[in-house]
C-alpha cells in the first residue's frame, strides 16, 4: 500500500482510484494498445547479406573510425541485445546527455553484434556517439562467440546457422567469423572436458570402493556397414558405471583440412594444429582407442578392473593383450542386438520369422532370460533358454523351484495344418494324428492347462503345495476351484510389471509420472521393498510400501528404519 504526501496509509479506495488514473494516463500516451493484433513485421534481412566488417577488425582498446553518413540499416530485421550493456552507454561521452535509439543514425555490424552510431541530441554537444549491444572480449562481441558454441553443441554448421537466423530475421553472419569463433573455443573446450574427466575419475574411484568397472563403445561419422568401414574419424568414451560420467574420450581422424587445402594447391604445409592422428583402416580405430583410453587411466591411477563392450572380438583380443587383468563383460544392448541381428538374418530362410513382432519378442524373452540368472549359475541360464521355444508356440509348463527342471508340459492348439490343407481343397481328411485339442478362446487356453497338468501331477503322486505364478485372476480361481489346498504366491517380475503397467496407465492424468525414469524408480523401490520383506510378517512389509513416497520426495528419515 503507498502513503499520502501527508504520509498517512492511503485508503484501498483511494488507491485504487489512483491506480485506475494512472492507467488511464498511460492509454492516453501509448498510440498502439498492448492487445493490438501486430498486422506488420520488421522488413526482413537478405539471407546472402553479410556485414562489411569482420567480429575480429576491432581490437580491445583500438579506435574506431566513426561514419558520420547516414544508413537504415539498422531499421532492417531485429537484433539479438544486451539490454544493461546497452542501458550503461546511452549517455553522451561528452556532455552526459541521455541518447535516444530514435536518434540512430547508422549502424556498423560483426554478426550478431552492432555498434550503433547515435547522434546526442544536446544543441551545445551534437556529438555522434558509438553505442555496442553488447559486452565484448578482446574486441570480440560474446555474442558470436555463444552462436559459434551454440554451433557445435547442437552439431549444425554455418549454413543451417544462417537459416535459422534468417527464420528469426536476424541479420547472417559471415561463415568465416563462426569458423575463427569455433577454432578459438575449441581448445577451452577441450581443457574443460578433459578437467571434467579426471574429476568423474575420482568420484568413480569413490564410489566404486576403489574399484573401475566402465562401459565402452566407439563410433565413427560415417556408419560401417559391417564388412565396409571408410569413416575418416572416430571416436570412443569410457564410461562409469557408478557415476554414469565420461572418465576418458578419444577421437582418430585420417585427414586434416588444413593439409588437404594446401596438398591441393601445391602450397608449402604452414605450422599449425594438424588434426590428423590416424593413418591404419577406419575398422582399426576402435581397439587402439580402446587401449589409449585405458593407458590414460591407469597413468592416473584408475587402473580398469571391469569394462562393458559391444561383442567386438578385436578389440576384446588386443585389449587382453596389453591389460591381461581386465575383466570383459558384454552389455545388454549389444547382446540383444546380436540375436536380433543373427534371426533377421535367419528370416530369409525361415518365412515365419517375418511376420510382425515375432524376432522382437523372441528378443525380448531372450534378455529376459538373462536378467533373471545375472547373479545364478550358467545352469540356471541354460534352462531358462531352454524355455524360450516352447514358451513361443504357446506351450505352458510347470518348472521345480528346487530343481529348475520342467516337471510337466502341455499344449493347446485351435488349428490342424493337414486338416486345413486338405478342407482347403474339398478332399477327404485323412486319418492321422490331429493337433488341433482345442476350441475356445485364446485366453481360455492358460487356465485349462494349468488344472491339467496339476491333475497329471497329482495322478503321478506329485500334488502341487504352492504354485508361482502371474497374477491371472482367471487362471488362480478356476486352480482353486479344483484344488483348494494349492496356494498361490506372485512371481516378482509380473508384480513388477503389474505396478509399473498401473502407473503407466496414471501416467495419462499425473503428468509428472511422465519423466525420465520415474515409473522405473518407483518399480525398483516397489520390488527392495518386497525382496526386504519376504521372509517378515505382512506389518513390516506395509511399512516398507508406506516409506516409499516420503522417500521419493527426498524424506530419508524413516529409510534406516
Amino acid at each position: 500500500m503507498l502513503r499520502s504526501k501527508t504520509g498517512k496509509f492511503q485508503s484501498k479506495k483511494s488507491f485504487v482510484k489512483q491506480f485506475k488514473a494512472q492507467e488511464s494516463r498511460r492509454n492516453i500516451l501509448v498510440s498502439h494498445p498492448v492487445d493490438e493484433p501486430i498486422t506488420e513485421d520488421h522488413n526482413y534481412v537478405y539471407a546472402n547479406t553479410y556485414p562489411v566488417f569482420s567480429d575480429s577488425d576491432i581490437e580491445l582498446g583500438a579506435s574506431c573510425t566513426i561514419d558520420p553518413s547516414l544508413n537504415n540499416d539498422w531499421k532492417t530485421g531485429r537484433r539479438i541485445v544486451e539490454l544493461q550493456a546497452l542501458a550503461q552507454q546511452m549517455f553522451c561521452t561528452s556532455c552526459d546527455a541521455r541518447l535516444h535509439l530514435a536518434d540512430i543514425e547508422s549502424e556498423r555490424r560483426y554478426g550478431l553484434g552492432s555498434i550503433l552510431f547515435i547522434r546526442c541530441q544536446n544543441s551545445v554537444c551534437s556529438s555522434l556517439n558509438d553505442v555496442k549491444t553488447g559486452k565484448r572480449n578482446n574486441g570480440t562481441f560474446d555474442i558470436n562467440s555463444k552462436l559459434a558454441l551454440a554451433m557445435v553443441h547442437t552439431g549444425m554448421g554455418p549454413v543451417q546457422i544462417n537459416n535459422l537466423l534468417a527464420a528469426l530475421n536476424l541479420p547472417p553472419v559471415v561463415p568465416s567469423t563462426l569458423k575463427r569463433r569455433e577454432q578459438k573455443i575449441d581448445t577451452t573446450l577441450e581443457t574443460v572436458a578433459k578437467k571434467s574427466c579426471l574429476e568423474a575419475q575420482k568420484e568413480e574411484i569413490e564410489k566404486g570402493n576403489g574399484k573401475m568397472e566402465v562401459s565402452f563403445d566407439g563410433g565413427w561419422q560415417k556408419r560401417g556397414t559391417g564388412w565396409n568401414y571408410n569413416s575418416n574419424t572416430g571416436h570412443a568414451s569410457l564410461i562409469g558405471k557408478e557415476t554414469g560420467k565420461v572418465l576418458q574420450f578419444s577421437l582418430r581422424s585420417k585427414s586434416c583440412q588444413i593439409c588437404a587445402l594446401h596438398q591441393s594447391k601445391n602450397h608449402t604445409i604452414p605450422v599449425h594444429e594438424c588434426s590428423k592422428n590416424w593413418d591404419g583402416s577406419s575398422k582399426a580405430m576402435e581397439p587402439d582407442m580402446a587401449i589409449s583410453m585405458a593407458r590414460e587411466l591407469e597413468e592416473t591411477g584408475c587402473a580398469i578392473d571391469v569394462i562393458h563392450g559391444d561383442n567386438d572380438s578385436t578389440t576384446t583380443s588386443r585389449l587382453k593383450a596389453v591389460f591381461p587383468s581386465i575383466e570383459k563383460k558384454d552389455d545388454s544392448n549389444h547382446t540383444k542386438k546380436g540375436i536380433t541381428s543373427k534371426l533377421y538374418k535367419l528370416s530369409h530362410k525361415y518365412k515365419v520369422l517375418k511376420q510382425p513382432n515375432v524376432i522382437s519378442y523372441i528378443g525380448r524373452c531372450f534378455m529376459y532370460a538373462i536378467k533373471e540368472c545375472q547373479t545364478k549359475e550358467p545352469e540356471s541360464l541354460r534352462k531358462s533358454l531352454d524355455i524360450i521355444v516352447p514358451h513361443l508356440y504357446g506351450h505352458a509348463s510347470l518348472i521345480g523351484k528346487e530343481t529348475g527342471k520342467v516337471l510337466q508340459f502341455s499344449l493347446r492348439s485351435k488349428s490342424c495344418q493337414i486338416c486345413a490343407l486338405h478342407q482347403s481343397k474339398n478332399h477327404t481328411i485323412p486319418v492321422h494324428e490331429c493337433s488341433k485339442n482345442w476350441d475356445g478362446s485364446s485366453k481360455a487356453m492358460e487356465p485349462d492347462m494349468a488344472i491339467s497338468m496339476a491333475r497329471e501331477l497329482e495322478e503321478t503322486g506329485c500334488a502341487i503345495d504352492v504354485i508361482h505364478g502371474d497374477n491371472d485372476s482367471t487362471t488362480t480361481s478356476r486352480l482353486k476351484a479344483v484344488f483348494p489346498s494349492i496356494e498361490k504366491k506372485d512371481d516378482s517380475n509380473h508384480t513388477k510389471k503389474g505396478i509399473t503397467s498401473k502407473l503407466y496407465k496414471l501416467s495419462h492424468k499425473y503428468k509428472v509420472l511422465k519423466q525420465p525414469n520415474v515409473i522405473s524408480y518407483i518399480g525398483r523401490c516397489f520390488m527392495y521393498a518386497i525382496k526386504e520383506c519376504q521372509t517378515k510378517e505382512p506389518e513390516s512389509l506395509r511399512k516398507s510400501l508406506d516409506i516409499i513416497v516420503p522417500h521419493l520426495y527426498g524424506d530419508h528419515s524413516l529409510c534406516a528404519s
